[in-house]
């Protein structure tokens, strides 16, 4: 099978496309022939070297589609078509930059029949349990919560607020990290929740943190990261069909394959894709 395998930290170029043996799945593994995986900030911080617990050489990869190929003493059939994500993959074992993955089989989600393209399903496994858990399990959003009015963050949205003379919000989803942390902070109410999932921006601590300055009274901070029990939890049969008939919007960046994986980790890098990334195998 063809895989791209990093054997030390770099630049785009340290991922190396090579012919590997497609792996053999142990009683309670899935092996997966991968269709597409999404490209996550989190695999390119660990070839840029920033993931101390990644032991080189690796496959990376936290995230992938495809089909069913052989799982012994399970219950998954041949052929179905199924999502895994994290859960160790691309750090502890060999993850989905390849044609070929075994994973076990308590990480594996069975997605429902679909008209959507492998392009569009490679897109959604991390994308879907990440929005999902953010705003559901960490913020615990309702439909009574409502929500009447939408503001653009450019890192000045509590001054927007007092000009327009807006009340506070009571959820904030925080996804650019810490440089518009504490503005998130003082345009949220008292009770009110931030949650901060996203690291985009690139930074990631706080030069000097002095929390009873930052966070303001009673306003609670929390994070959402996500793990293999988050992604088990996230109900992709009933979201998928939302995708499908357009409810949900899947912003869908390039799309690369996997001869050019190289190409797609310096467009990951420059943040010049628009929407999420998305490599195919075939």
């Amino acid at each position: 099978m063809r895989a791209a395998v990093i054997y030390e930290p770099g630049d785009p170029e340290v991922l190396k496309l090579e012919d590997l043996p497609i792996p053999t799945p142990k009683t309670g593994e899935v092996l997966i022939r991968i269709k597409a995986f999404g490209l996550n900030r989190s695999e390119l911080f660990t070839r840029q070297g920033h993931s101390p617990s990644v032991e080189f050489p690796r496959v990376l990869g936290i995230e992938a589609v495809g089909e069913v190929v052989a799982a012994p003493g399970t219950d998954f059939s041949e052929g179905t078509t199924v999502a895994t994500a994290m859960g160790g993959m691309g750090r502890q074992f060999n993850g989905s930059y390849a044609e070929y993955a075994c994973v076990p089989a308590s990480h594996i989600k069975v997605l429902p029949p679909s008209r959507l393209t492998w392009e569009t399903l490679g897109a959604l496994p991390e994308m879907l349990q990440t929005a999902w858990g953010s705003l559901f399990s960490a913020l615990r959003l309702k439909p009574e919560n409502g929500a009447d009015f939408v503001l653009i963050d450019d890192r000045a949205v509590a001054e927007q607020i007092k000009k327009q003379g807006l009340r506070l919000f009571d959820k904030v989803l925080e996804l650019v990290g810490t440089g518009t942390l504490t503005d998130s902070l003082h345009c949220t109410t008292r009770q009110g929740s931030v949650c901060m999932t996203g690291m985009v921006g690139n930074e990631w601590t706080f030069e000097k943190f002095s929390p009873m300055d930052i966070i303001p009274h009673t306003v609670n901070l929390t994070i959402y990261s996500g793990g293999v029990e988050d992604f088990m939890a996230t109900p992709y049969k009933e979201l998928i069909p939302q995708v499908e008939e357009g409810i949900l919007e899947v912003r869908l960046g390039k799309t690369f394959h996997l001869e050019e994986i190289v190409e797609a980790h310096r467009c990951l890098e420059a943040g010049s894709a628009g929407g999420k990334i998305v490599v195919l195998t075939t």
